[in-house]
């Protein structure tokens, strides 16, 4: 129910094709982090757009916060052909992800570059090749949000208690594991 809530929200809001500079957009919501934890990634929910039943496009803003984070975008957007010139004013990075939620691929089809007053730099319309969503990442999580799956809980070990059979006196039920020490016990003494 709440995937069809979130597709249909997406049909309403998100059928223009242009999607608007971050400084426009005021609903951005976290979804995870890139490699390393220094650059944070967020959607706009408000913005995205349903290609069919199974495709919507979502905008994702990259912004960061340190050097690291500045020089690992840089690097990917020089790779992608934005000229130096460009790059040196960057500030964050909206592309545009195309999901296939039921095959749980994705592909990136807009890469547009902006400066700390919200003016785009650059923009490129051309798409990457189809990846898989791996299990755990932060497209991963982007997914799950948008088809409302929840995340896995970690398992826990339940014991049952067992009725002793009668005539098994020996019988023992099983004991709880207790908790391992918090400093290592030395094999050797």
């Amino acid at each position: 129910m709440k995937r069809a809530a979130v597709l249909t929200a997406c049909l309403f809001f998100g059928l223009a094709a242009f999607f608007p500079s971050p400084a426009y957009c005021q609903n951005w919501k976290i979804f995870g982090w890139t490699m390393g934890g220094d650059c944070s990634l967020m959607y706009d929910e408000d913005r995205c757009a349903v290609q069919d039943a199974n495709t919507v496009r979502v905008p994702v803003l990259k912004t960061g916060w340190s050097n690291d984070c500045r020089d690992k975008e840089l690097a990917n957007l020089a790779a992608m052909g934005f000229p130096a010139g460009v790059l040196q004013n960057w500030s964050q990075t909206v592309q545009v992800y195309e999901i296939n939620v039921k095959s749980r691929n994705y592909r990136i089809v807009s890469t547009s570059v902006y400066d700390m007053q919200g003016n785009q730099l650059a923009i490129t319309q051309a798409a990457s090749g189809w990846y898989c969503v791996v299990p755990g990442s932060a497209t991963d999580k982007l997914v799950n949000t948008l088809t409302g799956t929840p995340e896995p809980k970690e398992a826990q070990e339940i014991l049952m208690p067992v009725p002793v059979p009668q005539g098994y006196p020996e019988y023992q039920q099983p004991q709880s594991k207790q908790a391992p020490p918090s400093v290592p016990i030395p094999l050797y003494r």
